[in-house]
């Protein structure tokens, strides 16, 4: 939060020209994780401050930031039609999943933490998710000094000291990769809700198929009535050819009978190194 990580009387101090080196950076670089809070209209997207500390979050290395391990990024929001009630995307399991999927390895019959985790997430409004999808572009985000745009833009790109002041690159494949990764989060964490409300997939089948940089997917379809074949073809398709990991969970999906799309989906996987598929 900015109150919290710059000196109010002093910003020009705590931001400078370098953003790696400004206190949002520095704050970024001592913490677990992001949480990004959306309104309605997905505003944080929009703002190039907001959209620096998104694209640290999805690629700050461990070397920034020792001993911290994965970076987390979760997603909250607050329902027009519920204000009483926040709503919650989780990188990961929560604690209390945790638990649950700690249970169930112990007791195989005991409820998957992630099938809570899915079934908790089935509750965010997709309204904000597609507006989300609809303006994520770091290069169009706004900033209120047209400079700070300007040293975001370039350090986005991996340009340091005086090419900080060089005219910002038009496109680069660094803010491909931002909003590429950004999309595909967005639409891992939501597939399973537009499965369930028989939503279209072209979207989020498009940002997962693209978001090359994130090796690791993860889903949890169990118990979803109205999945079969033709869903499976679409989350087959979904697959990009970097994967090294990929966990699906079908337990109880009692329209898929036959599982023969998936594996075309399977097969392009060539940098694949660690396949988990429960079709109990």
């Amino acid at each position: 939060m900015c109150a919290y990580a710059n000196n109010q009387h002093q910003l020009g101090k705590d931001i400078g020209n370098d953003p790696r080196e400004s206190s949002f950076y520095q704050a970024l670089a001592l913490c677990d994780g992001v949480l990004v809070v959306l309104d309605a209209k997905a505003t944080p997207f929009t703002r190039i401050w907001c959209a620096f500390e998104e694209a640290t979050a999805v690629t700050m290395d461990d070397a920034a930031r020792p001993g911290k391990g994965h970076f987390l990024l979760d997603i909250a929001t607050v329902p027009s039609g519920n204000p009483e009630k926040a709503e919650l995307l989780t990188d990961g399991l929560s604690p209390e999943e945790q638990k649950m999927e700690a249970t169930r390895q112990e007791y195989p019959g005991e409820k998957s933490g992630w099938l809570a985790k899915s079934e908790r997430e089935q509750s965010f409004p997709i309204g904000v998710v597609q507006e989300a999808l609809r303006k994520l572009c770091v290069v169009l985000a706004e900033a209120s000094k047209k400079e700070d745009k300007r040293n975001i833009l370039n350090c986005i790109v991996g340009r340091k000291g005086s090419e900080l002041h060089l005219e910002p690159l038009a496109t680069h494949p660094k803010y491909d990769e931002v909003n590429e990764t950004l999309m595909s989060i967005f639409a891992e964490l939501v597939i399973r809700k537009a499965l369930a409300e028989g939503l279209p997939l072209t979207s989020l089948v498009k940002a997962l198929r693209e978001g090359t940089a994130r090796k690791a997917l993860r889903f949890t379809f169990s118990q979803l009535e109205n999945f079969g074949a033709a869903e499976l073809e679409a989350v087959s398709e979904a697959l990009h050819e970097k994967l090294e990991s990929l966990s699906m969970a079908f337990e109880s999906c009692s329209r898929l009978a036959d599982v023969a799309p998936l594996g075309a989906g399977l097969e392009k996987l060539q940098a694949l190194t660690s396949l988990d598929l429960n079709f109990t």
